[in-house]
């Protein structure tokens, strides 16, 4: 009964196929042939598995490091050499000549068949970093493609359809020596192979192999530059405006001078009088507001007035605290992208590759807030592009800022590349260059005469590529003008594309998965540094989602600081203030003594000279007096 069914499926596929060329019976044909194992009487076994020993294939690539690089100027009419591929060709490169190359060689010496298989690499005639241009090339089926000029015109399908089914498949080895050759078996490509994702807007026109690399989506931005946030002076006081600033001040001021005038006079115990009175008043009716006083009053006006005010500073307190937290929480600013729910928020720009539009225009070709942007309005939007029109498509309440660009690597107006250095940085040029989007995020504008901080505050690209850009231009440059943030998102592949009425996609997918299963990819990824570890240029996310820091209310410390050096300067200051009254004390009190010992010897010496004077007087008195009585006994 199943192969009754199997049968029928056939014979209806084939009159379909007759009327639409584009139908494809492949997969039904596989599955069909294996289940009613009609596939052995009616096609050799390894008619598929072999259909590539003893025969050329015709490679369009195109430059994209890491995954192939190529030094253009050395190839000739479209062909490149083996020696026009530099730092070992690229990943993409070595997996195919190296592993996929040898496994199909493999393949033939098994069933007995030849085992010449070559490779020949060719780029295309105009903008040969393209990957649209490569594709185009084995979509018409013509070397001299060149990359779609409009998105209607070239992948809706039907093009790509319609250029393979006069594909012929590859020549044999010893034919087709250059482009044009009449020997050749097809006029164009048998296959494309570099940076080709499995992406919407290739999978409609190739068929594609199995992916031999994996890939997600990274984040790239500018570095955060260590700065003072200015914002962090005020924010602990702005949950209340300043006019309800000024009328607690007011009210404070109103309950100062009513106490000072009912209470200070007679409350001698708590509040110091004189001209202390004032600082010690003012003091009290602070911590009352604070909630937390510090004296307590005598009057019954004293006590009435300190009463409402510490009613009024409780409130006062109890609602700052409960309002500082939610207005912290709901202010805390990242300063950042931090995530690609960065940009769906809205609050952050991202750059990619595709079409400008006119964002006034009433119904817009694509969604999101278009703001600038260096391409055409018919430029072939890069996977980037699609992902966010997909993101917004899926949930309207999202707008996503976007700035469009027309490549992805920076080039002069001569088409040289254009690379950092230390000795030279691409933002200084005012002129005669074209930025990628990589140079267009790090310069902050998307054109050398754009005014700086006009651009794009990050962009999110091919992982590969991204790893493979940062770490080049810190080798270039020993700094990180570019991060990575984040963790990957949107897995792709990259994979080989061939016509769709080619049956060569099942010994290519063997031999890739023999590769794969080897260990291969794990080797070269280690070798170009494409490993997530391998970034040198990163940024972690703080864990917690919006946490605070002390950025956000560094104003805060600065006030106790101040509040603490303006004590300490007062204590110090007092200190000192002592040490000078008591010494100027001590100085008094030794100059009195002095002037008391002084004071005290004169007297005692005046006392001792009149002493002596009686004493001298008394003496002459005693010795006139014994003269008169010798006198008298003579006489």
């Amino acid at each position: 009964m199943l192969v009754y069914a199997t049968k029928c499926s056939l014979v209806i596929c084939l009159v379909l196929l007759s009327f639409i060329p584009s139908c494809r019976c492949e997969n039904l044909t596989s599955h069909s042939l294996r289940y009613s194992g009609l596939r052995r009487s009616l096609v050799p076994s390894n008619i598929y598995s072999t259909a590539h020993c003893g025969k050329k294939f015709r490679i369009a690539t195109h430059h994209s490091p890491p995954l192939i690089n190529i030094d253009t100027t050395k190839c000739i009419n479209q062909l490149c050499p083996s020696t026009a591929f530099v730092n070992g060709g690229g990943l993409t490169y070595q997996i195919m000549n190296n592993e996929v190359l040898t496994n199909l060689k493999s393949i033939c010496k098994a069933n007995g068949l030849s085992t010449f298989v070559v490779f020949e690499w060719y780029i295309p005639r105009v903008n040969p970093s393209s990957p649209d241009a490569a594709v185009e090339m084995v979509c018409q089926g013509s070397f001299s493609a060149l990359a779609p000029a409009t998105i209607n015109t070239t992948y809706s399908g039907q093009r790509c359809a319609a250029a393979a089914k006069a594909y012929n498949g590859p020549s044999i080895t010893t034919e087709c020596a250059s482009i044009g050759d009449p020997t050749c078996a097809s006029p164009g490509p048998d296959l494309v192979a570099g940076a080709i994702p499995i992406a919407s807007r290739f999978s409609d026109l190739l068929a594609f192999t199995t992916s031999y690399y994996q890939f997600q989506q990274h984040i790239v931005k500018r570095p955060i530059p260590p700065q003072i946030p200015t914002d962090g002076l005020v924010n602990v006081f702005l949950p209340f405006t300043g006019w309800l600033w000024g009328a607690i001040l007011l009210e404070c001021i109103a309950v100062f001078v009513s106490l000072l005038v009912i209470e200070s006079p007679y409350n001698t115990e708590h509040i110091r009088q004189g001209k202390a009175m004032f600082f010690d008043t003012w003091y009290w009716v602070i911590c009352t507001l604070c909630a937390s006083p510090d004296k307590d009053a005598f009057t019954v006006g004293g006590r009435i007035v300190y009463l409402s005010h510490l009613f009024f500073g409780t409130l006062i307190t109890a609602t700052y605290t409960g309002a500082i937290a939610a207005f912290l929480t709901q202010q805390a600013v990242v300063v950042s992208v931090q995530n690609f729910q960065s940009f769906t928020s809205g609050q952050f720009s991202t750059v990619v590759v595709g079409p400008s539009w006119n964002p006034k225009d009433p119904q817009p070709p694509y969604l999101g807030k278009f703001i600038a942007g260096t391409s055409t309005t018919t430029k072939i939007p890069y996977d980037q592009f699609n992902y966010l029109q997909t993101v917004m498509q899926q949930d309207p309440k999202i707008t996503i800022s976007i700035y469009t660009a027309d490549r992805v690597e920076s080039a002069y107006s001569n088409g040289q590349p254009l690379l950092s250095s230390t000795s030279f940085n691409p933002c200084k040029l005012t002129g005669g260059a074209s930025y990628g989007i990589f140079d267009m995020v790090e310069c902050g504008k998307l054109y050398p005469s754009a005014r700086d901080g006009s651009g794009p505050d990050a962009l999110f690209y091919d992982g590969p590529v991204v790893y493979n850009e940062l770490n080049s231009r810190y080798s270039r440059t020993g700094k990180c003008a570019l991060v990575t943030i984040g963790d990957g998102f949107h897995v792709n592949g990259y994979s080989i594309g061939f016509p769709y009425s080619s049956v060569l996609s099942r010994p290519f997918n063997l031999a890739l998965l023999t590769a794969l299963e080897d260990g291969a990819m794990e080797t070269y990824l280690q070798s170009y540094g494409l490993r997530a570890n391998d970034v040198t240029c990163t940024e972690v996310v703080a864990e917690g989602g919006n946490v605070m820091d002390i950025t956000e209310i560094w104003g805060l410390f600065a006030l106790s600081s101040l509040f603490l050096i303006a004590a300490f300067s007062s204590g110090i200051f007092s200190r000192l203030k002592e040490k000078w009254k008591a010494k100027r004390e001590a100085e008094a009190l030794k100059a009195e003594a002095e002037a008391r010992a002084l004071k005290l010897g004169v007297s005692g010496t005046i006392e001792q000279n009149e002493g002596k004077a009686k004493e001298e007087e008394e003496k002459k008195e005693d010795e006139e007096k014994k003269e008169e009585e010798e006198e008298e006994v003579k006489e």
